[in-house]
């Protein structure tokens, strides 16, 4: 198996939440951007942000003019970010990867930004554009056919109505929940 086909693999095992089998499909990686993309997810989902920062820069500047597969590094770099403390770091991610979604015109990148966009505004305290940003990446990602990631996009959404529409968040956590649960 190839190297992109097994760092799919691994992507796919770490949203799972089955991290020994990602870690062991991981193991002897090349230096490439998708295998430290997924190495990055899987140290994310350790708890592990300052491992996953390193990884998901190394991957970036392997990726030269490849704008999907930067996007795809940008997106968790955010979440690292985040994960830190780090907000200036992060709406700088959140930046480069609006900036991609400019350019490059692909439905897939505009998700991804406005879901970065999202988790940074909420982070911030700016629960209007987090919300809005959120709805817009559920709507793409809805439209793309990637469950998933509506998910994710859904529950961002839950967390910017938690404050003044409890009930509309835990409306949005649960279906988030049943969709995740449906997956696997």
């Amino acid at each position: 198996m190839g190297v992109a086909a097994l760092s799919t693999l691994a992507s796919l095992r770490v949203r799972q939440g089955r991290l020994a089998e990602a870690e062991q499909l991981l193991a002897g990686r090349k230096e490439e951007p998708s295998s430290l993309l997924a190495l990055a997810e899987l140290r994310l989902a350790e708890g592990e942000p300052r491992v996953a920062v390193p990884l998901l820069e190394r991957g970036l500047a392997a990726s030269g003019d490849d704008v999907l597969g930067s996007s795809r590094l940008l997106a968790p770099l955010v979440l690292a970010q985040l994960a830190l403390g780090a907000q200036d770091a992060a709406e700088l991610a959140a930046w480069r990867l609006t900036e991609l979604a400019a350019v490059s015109d692909r439905p897939l990148v505009r998700a991804s930004a406005q879901l970065a966009a999202a988790r940074v505004a909420l982070t911030a305290g700016r629960q209007e554009e987090a919300r809005e940003a959120a709805r817009q990446a559920l709507e793409l990602y809805g439209r793309l056919g990637m469950p998933h990631d509506a998910a994710e996009a859904r529950l961002e959404l839950a967390r910017t109505s938690a404050a003044d529409a409890p009930e509309l968040a835990r409306e949005e956590a649960r279906a988030a929940y049943e969709t995740f649960r449906s997956l696997g």
